[in-house]
């Protein structure tokens, strides 16, 4: 993040670098299966927690777990190539995490 002495106008194009060099970092680390990892690959690591983290995992599974409309097969359905890259999206997974958490039985 740039510092806020930076004139605002300057502080979008500077996140879409940051965004980008973000990005390819993930890259990286999905093409490499998390063995190479530069830098930071994203400011939110989720994708990257739930694809090479399994004890982060299986905690969202776990959070879920208790919910009336938690579908243990469709979990294991979702994550199971998740390593592979992302092909869904990390804060839409979390947000449903959050929505069974809200609707624990």
């Amino acid at each position: 993040m740039l510092p806020f002495t930076i004139p605002q106008r300057l502080h979008f194009p500077a996140r879409a670098v940051r965004y980008g060099i973000e990005q390819v970092g993930l890259s990286i680390s999905y093409g490499t299966r998390d063995r190479v990892h530069p830098w930071a690959s994203n400011s939110i690591q989720w994708a990257r927690w739930l694809a090479f983290n399994a004890a982060f995992r299986e905690g969202a599974r776990e959070f879920m777990r208790g919910s009336k409309v938690y579908d243990d097969t469709a979990f294991q359905r979702d994550v199971r190539g998740i390593a592979a890259g992302p092909k869904f999206s990390a804060t839409r997974f979390l947000a449903t995490a959050a929505y069974c958490g809200h609707y624990r039985s």
